[in-house]
């Protein structure tokens, strides 16, 4: 997933071969692979990731990183602009598969460094948008999601 970050699915190789093991692990009686134990699990995550409708996801994690926090270093401003156009994806991969819980997932881990990149930044039509984007995955975090609106 990482190197999704580098190059639009610039990860596939090495989660095709994440599939292959998961795929060879069912009949193991260790938790966390089969298909149907969890739809938290390595095989789920995987499959998921894979599926073709979290392609938005997939372009989120190379917009995000590379055209938004990478850009962050020279140009705060237009960094932060590139992420709020970012998160669109997310919005989509939401939409497109909407009992996923890779896009909720994604918000849990990235929900305080999204706080910190809007809070007293940023136009309010701006911290609106990502707002209603994030409340919309994970309503759950909304205390932090508060922080982006100040």
């Amino acid at each position: 997933m990482n190197l999704d970050t580098f190059a639009f699915k610039g990860g596939e190789e090495i989660l095709q071969q994440c599939m292959y093991l998961v795929n060879n692990c069912q009949n193991l009686d260790f938790p966390g692979w089969k298909s149907f134990d969890s739809d938290r699990n390595r095989f789920a995550i995987i499959n998921d990731y894979l599926d073709g409708g979290m392609e938005p996801l997939r372009q989120l994690q190379y917009d995000y990183y590379r055209k938004g926090l990478d850009e962050m270093a020279n140009n705060a401003e237009r960094g932060r602009t590139e992420i709020t156009t970012a998160l669109e994806f997310l919005k989509k991969a939401h939409q497109d598969k909407p009992l996923s819980l890779l896009p909720q997932i994604w918000t849990d881990y990235k929900k305080d460094e999204l706080a910190s990149i809007y809070n007293g930044k940023g136009t309010q039509k701006e911290k609106e948008t990502v707002y209603d984007i994030l409340f919309s995955i994970n309503a759950s975090q909304n205390n932090t999601w508060e922080k982006i609106k100040q």
